[in-house]
């Protein structure tokens, strides 16, 4: 007779599943909108996402940024202290998901005991005895309603979620670390010219010395000239300070200490070739952000969480048993006649609490109200991120067309004092200051292309990974 309940119970639970869901607010409507592209983390695969989470950088096709990443991905953690995180998620949907099914314990009991003979009803001859018992006890939930199932899917959204951050977690380092490793890569190019602008500065100021010595200039030709020297020397001090920030800053991402790391091969030119950002780019390539897939399987939980709470107010059902052997002795406490089981349903009925369980269901709506006001608000900001990166990375592009144009305007001059120079017809100086306004328009290409790496990283972290 009970298998025959407990088989009766297994197939009403299978009809009533989806009560629980049906109970829940459809998520798949709040889903944002953009451009005809409805917004839907179901559809990006897990090989895709692996390669633009995990592999996006290999574009620049530089060996250290390789490396860097390889250390980042080992030594970090931020990166650890997020992937136990996940694990405690995966731990969490494990304990939900386990009331899904049947709850065997063992109990075991030895006591002493004597009762008061002024409170029998009837006289005993020994009121001081010992009991002995040991048993099985089992349990288990008929989910009519579907309420443990809604529960463990909340909680596999809510792992999922957390999968999700993860990820936003490594591709925030991974940009951050791209970031400071070209910014090196530029302010060691930069300091260099820098360098060379000292160098021709001290000439310079070599050149007014000596012509105040030979009778040919003025001390405020000198003043002038030692004022340039020492504005160059002293913006090759700060930049020097910048490249070791920016060593240090390095090595704490990989996770060394700054004095440990190793140092960085700077000594070719690694910014060769750039990959070509695209005009545009669909809205549907935003279904890989992490933090967007970590909003929607909230926004997920929270309408599930919305049918648990409805069902609340449902009766529960629960089919216990327990079996086992009990005596006053122990010889003969594995006896046929010590022999005890008890089975039944149990039946929890809420009549007096329907103000909590309406409270409850109240506060279940308005998380989900507030999940869906976030994932909206987010993918608005993140069509917005996408729209400022393209912007700012085609004005760059036209920009750093007009700078390399002055940079070539400004060496061709210096080549024309040169050459005046060569035949007596320009004065050293004229040539000297020709090579500083050379040098420092070829500073700002190189700081408008740096600015043009820096808008790809950002368009990448908007994107959640490469734009192909």
């Amino acid at each position: 007779m009970f298998l025959l309940g407990l088989a009766i119970a297994s197939m009403l639970s299978v009809g009533c599943h989806s009560l629980t869901k049906k109970m829940s607010p459809d998520s798949e409507r709040a889903t944002p909108d953009a451009g005809g592209n409805r917004f839907s983390v179901e559809s990006d695969s897990a090989s895709t996402n692996q390669v633009q989470m995990e592999e996006w950088w290999a574009v620049y096709e530089d060996e250290t940024l390789d490396l860097l990443m390889e250390q980042l991905h080992e030594n970090n953690p931020n990166l650890d202290a997020a992937a136990a995180r996940v694990e405690k998620s995966l731990a969490a949907l494990g304990v939900t998901g386990s009331q899904r099914f049947h709850v065997i314990s063992a109990s075991g009991a030895i006591g002493r005991q004597r009762d008061s003979i002024n409170n029998l009803l009837f006289p005993i001859s020994q009121p001081e005895y010992s009991r002995y018992r040991l048993g099985l006890n089992a349990s288990w939930e008929i989910d009519l309603w579907g309420r443990v199932a809604g529960m463990t899917e909340g909680a596999r959204r809510e792992a999922e979620a957390t999968a999700a951050d993860y990820e936003g977690v490594m591709l925030s380092l991974q940009i951050q670390l791209a970031t400071q490793y070209f910014n090196l890569l530029h302010l060691t190019n930069e300091l260099n010219q820098r360098e060379t602008i000292r160098d021709l500065a001290s000439e310079e100021l070599g050149i007014q010395k000596a012509r105040v010595r030979h009778g040919l200039g003025v001390g405020s030709d000198v003043d002038a000239a030692m004022l340039q020297f020492k504005e160059a020397d002293a913006v090759v001090k700060v930049g020097e300070r910048g490249v070791a920030r920016l060593h240090n800053s390095i090595a704490v991402l990989t996770g060394f200490i700054p004095t440990d790391g190793d140092p960085i091969d700077l000594s070719v030119d690694r910014m060769k070739s750039l990959p070509k950002i695209p005009v545009g780019v669909p809205s549907k390539l935003l279904i890989r952000r992490p933090d967007l897939k970590a909003s929607d399987r909230r926004m997920q939980a929270s309408a599930i969480q919305v049918g648990v709470r409805k069902a609340d107010y449902l009766p529960r059902i629960m089919l216990v048993g327990s079996g086992g052997v009990a005596s006053l002795k122990t010889s003969n406490l594995f006896e046929g006649n010590s022999g005890l089981f008890s089975v039944g349903p149990e039946v929890d009925v809420p009549l007096f609490r329907l103000g909590a369980r309406k409270s409850a269901v109240a506060q279940a709506k308005a998380e989900w109200k507030e999940s869906v006001a976030m994932m909206q608000s987010l993918f608005l900001t993140s069509v917005q991120e996408v729209e400022d990166a393209l912007v700012e990375a085609k004005s760059l592009s036209e920009e750093l067309i007009v700078r390399q144009e002055a940079a070539r305007s400004a060496s061709s001059s210096a080549n024309d004092a040169h050459r005046r120079y060569e035949v007596g017809l320009g004065a050293k100086s004229e040539w000297l200051a020709a090579q500083v306004t050379a040098k420092q328009q070829g500073i700002l290409v190189q700081q408008v292309r740096n600015e043009s790496v820096l808008a790809q990283l950002r368009l990448i972290q908007a994107l959640g990974g490469i734009w192909e």
